[in-house]
């Protein structure tokens, strides 16, 4: 992290040189901010964005995030495989405080909480730049490499409505995955 907190696109205005490249583009009347590149006051709910006849900044296709959706799914999957296994590990103890403290000593589960943090991480980089109505259907993919874990890591069985479900999901993920921003 730089340390500096990110200031947002509606408040950054553009450089001089930027900004006399749109001029000629924008419209020449009052209410669409020719008194305001005349050095007059803006108008009210201007922003460079706006002026520039962008309503919004645009979001980065799913491919330019793959780092950060890498990080999802390997810190997601790590979490949930270590707190099942941690979860092995308490069992037969009842829930309640001498359950919680047992977890907290349980390896397994500090691993599965660290996970948690970089998953979160993740998401909050993710959600910075796609749109929560794409991006949250897209973590289903997160799902898909948990049953894995679970297969791969703890023998657990996929059976037939299980491997249809899972045929469903990656049918939704590449049809939300072709759709344009």
């Amino acid at each position: 992290m730089s340390g500096r907190a990110a200031a947002p696109l509606a408040a950054v205005a553009p450089p001089d040189a930027v900004r006399s490249s749109l001029e000629g583009k924008l419209g020449s009347s009052p209410e669409d901010g020719a008194e305001h590149r005349q050095g007059g006051p803006p108008p009210q709910g201007s922003t460079p964005l706006k002026e520039a006849g962008i309503d919004r900044a645009p979001t980065l296709s799913l491919l330019h995030m793959l780092p950060a959706w890498a990080a999802l799914v390997a810190c997601e999957t790590l979490a949930q495989a270590a707190m099942k296994a941690g979860g092995e590990g308490l069992a037969g103890l009842p829930f309640g405080a001498a359950f919680l403290r047992a977890a907290l000593a349980e390896p397994w589960v500090i691993v599965g909480a660290l996970g948690y943090l970089g998953s979160f991480a993740a998401w909050m980089a993710i959600l910075d730049k796609v749109p929560l109505s794409r991006g949250f259907p897209m973590s289903a993919v997160v799902a898909l490499a948990i049953v894995a874990a679970g297969v791969l890591g703890f023998g657990e069985a996929v059976g037939p409505a299980r491997g249809a479900g899972i045929l469903l999901i990656l049918a939704g993920l590449v049809v939300m995955g072709n759709e344009a921003t």
